[in-house]
């Protein structure tokens, strides 16, 4: 951590977290006004339903292998997954687009409500968010018809996990999505993490873990409007 901070001190960094720093740069490296575009502020339903969507990783052990001694383990490791995934794919920006029903397919990034009965297939792996787990009469089986809110990727990881009975598709969300977004602030921290000693490797993975948490934080909104009128914009900047 001493080497940590005296990198942080020899790199002129002024604010008082890593994150802050993180932001901040990033946000000099695009300019305000192109930062404000990719990432408008949301009204306060659509920031609702993002964070109802928003689902993480979890931990599980197959029945069969509980309470069973192995002998020694291995501990895997996806190094620098959030940076990877942020110069690879295509990530929602701009206004997003409320839809009614059931989303078309047509190429946007979506974000999906319904009702939904579910049953893990036989060799299905419990995908489904926990939150919505605790409504399961038992593992893998849903007690009543629940809403839900996934993105497109979990809809699609679910559906290859479960059997789901759609009660009603209850609309969502639609973005654009952009690649290039962040490759420049990427590419100078991701060549200072493979070519650095350890203090400032350390750094530059901090730098690159940082960013995404902290433009979520930042960005918080509290607006109020229904989604009524509400058209999508695209997000095309010069950091395509």
């Amino acid at each position: 951590m001493a080497r940590v901070l005296a990198v942080f001190n020899s790199e002129e960094m002024t604010r008082t977290t890593i994150s802050s720093n993180a932001y901040n740069e990033y946000l000099d490296s695009v300019g305000r006004s192109d930062f404000r575009r990719m990432f408008p502020k949301l009204k306060a339903y659509e920031t609702d339903l993002v964070a109802e969507a928003f689902n993480g990783g979890f931990v599980w052990v197959s029945p069969e292998w509980r309470s069973r001694r192995t002998g020694p383990g291995i501990s895997v490791d996806a190094n620098s997954l959030y940076p990877s995934v942020a110069l690879a794919n295509r990530l929602p920006c701009g206004k997003p687009k409320p839809f009614e029903g059931k989303a078309e397919d047509d190429g946007l990034i979506t974000l999906q409500s319904a009702v939904v009965d579910w049953d893990i297939k036989p060799d299905g792996l419990p995908v489904l968010p926990r939150r919505y787990r605790k409504y399961e009469v038992e593992p893998g089986h849903s007690m009543q018809p629940t809403m839900v809110s996934m993105t497109d990727i979990d809809w699609q990881l679910v559906t290859e996990n479960y059997d789901l009975m759609i009660v009603e598709w209850k609309g969502g969300l639609k973005f654009y999505g952009q690649k290039g977004m962040f490759d420049e602030y990427i590419n100078k921290w991701g060549e200072r993490k493979r070519h650095s000693d350890s203090g400032q490797r350390m750094m530059a993975k901090m730098m690159l873990n940082s960013l995404f948490g902290k433009i979520r934080y930042e960005d918080k909104t509290t607006q109020t409007s229904s989604p009524n009128g509400r058209t999508g914009e695209s997000c095309t900047t010069n950091h395509e």
